[in-house]
């Protein structure tokens, strides 16, 4: 059992897409083939499953690779994964923007942001914490939002007694440009 922390939060606003889908599966399988609505879901809900499954398991193979290893704590060895999973995003940003319909993903967090803080946790992981931070402040660049990059600048800096912002704070940490 690893002891590193995996989040998977979900977006529930992409919930009714993902549901949507499977309704004109069934609908169209209904159609198509003149079964019954419950054999028409039973059908349905399996090809949902095996496109879910499978796309992810192709399109975010990177992703994936580099999440086995960190569970491992082979951080190092993940380092590559997550840089060609970042770089795949990166160049394909409409599978990650449309991460809903292309891998019936229900994530909040896009791959690109995935890519960059796992990145930044490696990094940390193996000590190197001007290359954390970096990476930190690159996905906080491109997700302002991004809860996971805010918290982990913030420790860094209350740890290297940087100008953190107060224990109650909501601004983010300061901004400098990634190498």
């Amino acid at each position: 059992m690893s002891k590193i922390p995996v989040t998977r939060p979900v977006s529930w606003r992409v919930v009714p897409v993902q549901l949507a889908v499977l309704g004109a599966l069934v609908g169209g399988t209904r159609v198509a083939f003149g079964v019954e609505w419950s054999e028409a879901f039973l059908i349905s809900a399996g090809v949902y499953l095996v496109y879910s499954f499978g796309s992810r398991a192709l399109i975010a193979r990177e992703h994936k690779a580099g999440m086995r290893l960190m569970t491992r704590e082979r951080f190092d060895q993940a380092i590559p994964h997550h840089e060609r999973s970042l770089a795949f995003f990166e160049r394909r940003s409409w599978v990650d923007r449309w991460r809903s319909l292309t891998m019936l993903s229900s994530g909040a967090i896009s791959y690109r942001e995935m890519a960059m803080v796992n990145l930044a946790f490696c990094y940390a992981q193996l000590g190197d914490g001007d290359r954390a931070e970096a990476y930190y402040r690159r996905a906080l660049d491109a997700f302002p939002d991004s809860v996971i990059a805010t918290t982990a600048l913030r420790f860094i800096e209350s740890y290297r007694g940087a100008d953190a912002p107060s224990a109650g704070s909501t601004d983010p940490p300061r901004r400098t440009p990634a190498p």
